[in-house]
């Protein structure tokens, strides 16, 4: 279970990796990040999973993903809000309704051993005024959940 788990979390982190880095910042988790030297960066969790009882012989459970995308107003330039939603739309794009293929990573080979099957994406909007200056950073959190499959 535990393997299974680093599995899904490694495979999540890829994706974001391949699809999102290239475009932005990220800021993964457990690391140390400096947002001050940016001025748009991604944030990814794997919130967790629920076992959902199914009458296959397949064991499926629901995931729960969520990529925060954040935009600072730069230079009085009022993009921010443009930015954080091309942002979401590229979350969207690497997420939504889209499956996920987990490999095993102890594995040398990378045998794949389940899909994350993600449904659609929902953005939720929230605005904030950071301590520092009074910067506008505008802040999107695209939330999907997904079903894996083994």
């Amino acid at each position: 279970m535990a393997d299974e788990t680093r599995n899904v979390h490694i495979s999540f982190l890829a994706r974001i990796r391949e699809q999102l880095e290239p475009f932005s910042a990220v800021r993964w988790p457990d690391t140390e990040f400096d947002t001050s030297a940016v001025t748009e960066w991604y944030e990814p969790f794997l919130l967790g999973e629920t076992p959902t009882p199914t009458r296959q012989s397949r064991r499926h459970e629901t995931w729960t993903a969520q990529v925060t995308c954040f935009a600072r107003l730069v230079d009085g330039l009022d993009d921010s809000v443009h930015k954080a939603w091309e942002m979401a739309d590229r979350v969207i794009g690497a997420l939504g309704q889209h499956s996920l293929e987990v490999r095993d990573y102890r594995d040398s080979e990378l045998a794949l051993v389940g899909h994350l099957r993600f449904g659609e994406a929902s953005v939720n909007p929230v605005a904030r005024t950071e301590p520092r200056g009074n910067t506008i950073l505008q802040q999107l959190a695209v939330t999907v959940e997904g079903v894996l499959i083994t």
